[in-house]
C-alpha cells in the first residue's frame, strides 16, 4: 500500500490541505446537500403564501414582452415561449409550488442554444420577481421568507451537482490510470479531467469564477508537486524515461544509485499524485462547504495536539 507514503511525501512537500487541528472534524457530503435541498423545496410545496392571480397575470406578460424587447421570438425560441405561454394561461391565485414548478419548466428547456438563452432570461426575470414580490402582490403568507428558503434550497442542490461534477472527474480519472495497468498516469489523468471541466461551456456555467480559478490552479499544479512530477516521471521505473535512468545505472555498475533513484523517483511520483488527487477532493469540499447548510452547520470542533512525551509515557506503559 504506497498511501501511507503518498501521504508523507505529498504532505511533508505541500502542507496539510485540510488544515491543522481540523482533520478530525466532519465534512459536508453530497448526500447532506441534497437531503437540505429536498427539505426546502418540501417546505415550499406546503408553504400558505398565495400571490393574487390578476397581479401574477401581468407579471406573466411582462415576462413575454421582455423576452421580445431582446429579440428572442417563438419561432426561433420555442421551448420557452411555449412554457411562458403555461405561464400566462394559469388560472387563480398562485403559491409557492407553482412558482418554483413554472421555473423548474424553465430550467429544462433545451433545444438550440439561442432556446436555452431564451429560457435563461426569463428564469432571471421570474427569480427576480420571488426573490422581491410587491406587498400588494401578497394574500397570505410570507413571501420574503420562502424566497430565503427557495435560495438556500437552490444553492444547497446546485452545490451539490457542481461537487459531483468534480468528484466524478477524480473518479473516472483514477479508474483510466488503474486501466492503464498499474495506475502510474493518476497525476495527469486527474489534470485533464479537471481540465476538461474548464474547456467544456456547458461545465464552466455551473461554477463560479472562486471555482474555475481553484480548478484552474489544479490543472497547473503547484511548484512543489509539478517538481514531484517532474522527478517521478524521470526517476519512477514505472515509465520509459524513469526505467532507462534507473536501468542504465545499474548498467553502469551502480546498483546502490540504480535502486535510490527508483525509490527517490517513486516516492517523488507517489507525493506528487497525492497531492493532485488532493487538491481535487479539496475542490469539491471548498464547493460543498461554501452551501447554506453547510454555513448552518457548527464550526469544527479543534483537534488537540498530542504531546510527544505523552506518546512516550504511553507506550512505556503499555511495555510494562
Amino acid at each position: 500500500d504506497y498511501e501511507p507514503i503518498a501521504r508523507l511525501v505529498g504532505g511533508a512537500a505541500g502542507g496539510s490541505a485540510a488544515g491543522a487541528g481540523r482533520r478530525g472534524a466532519p465534512g459536508v457530503t453530497v448526500d447532506d446537500l441534497e437531503a437540505s435541498g429536498r427539505r426546502g423545496f418540501e417546505a415550499l410545496k406546503n408553504s400558505n403564501t398565495t400571490i393574487d392571480g390578476r397581479q401574477f397575470a401581468n407579471v406573466a406578460d411582462i415576462i413575454e414582452k421582455q423576452l421580445r424587447q431582446e429579440h428572442f421570438r417563438p419561432y426561433l425560441h420555442p421551448q420557452t415561449f411555449a412554457v411562458v405561454n403555461e405561464i400566462q394561461r394559469h388560472r387563480g391565485d398562485v403559491n409557492m409550488g407553482d412558482l418554483t414548478g413554472f421555473m423548474q419548466l424553465l430550467k429544462n428547456v433545451g433545444g438550440e442554444p439561442g432556446d436555452r438563452a431564451a429560457a435563461s432570461h426569463a428564469l432571471e426575470l421570474l427569480s427576480r420577481y420571488v426573490d422581491n414580490v410587491p406587498a400588494n402582490h401578497i394574500i397570505s403568507g410570507n413571501a420574503a421568507a420562502d424566497a430565503r428558503t427557495l435560495r438556500e434550497a437552490n444553492a444547497d442542490w446546485l452545490g451539490a451537482r457542481r461537487s459531483d461534477v468534480v468528484d466524478m472527474s477524480r473518479d473516472l480519472a483514477e479508474r483510466q490510470a488503474a486501466a492503464s495497468g498499474y495506475g502510474g498516469n493518476i497525476d495527469n489523468t486527474t489534470r485533464q479531467r479537471l481540465n476538461a471541466i474548464l474547456n467544456s461551456p456547458t461545465e464552466r456555467r455551473r461554477f463560479n469564477q472562486q471555482e474555475l480559478d481553484a480548478i484552474d490552479a489544479a490543472v497547473r499544479g503547484t511548484a512543489t508537486g509539478n517538481t514531484l512530477r517532474w522527478i517521478g516521471k524521470t526517476f519512477a521505473p514505472t515509465g520509459l524515461k524513469g526505467g532507462l535512468s534507473a536501468g542504465g545505472a545499474f548498467l553502469a555498475g551502480e546498483p546502490t544509485t540504480a535502486g535510490v533513484m527508483a525509490g527517490g523517483g517513486m516516492a517523488a511520483k507517489l507525493g506528487g499524485d497525492y497531492m493532485t488527487r488532493r487538491a481535487a477532493q479539496k475542490i469539491a469540499q471548498d464547493i460543498r462547504n461554501q452551501t447554506p447548510y453547510a454555513r448552518r452547520q457548527p464550526p469544527p470542533q479543534p483537534v488537540a495536539p498530542v504531546a510527544p512525551f505523552a506518546v512516550r509515557g504511553a507506550l512505556g506503559a503499555g511495555a510494562g
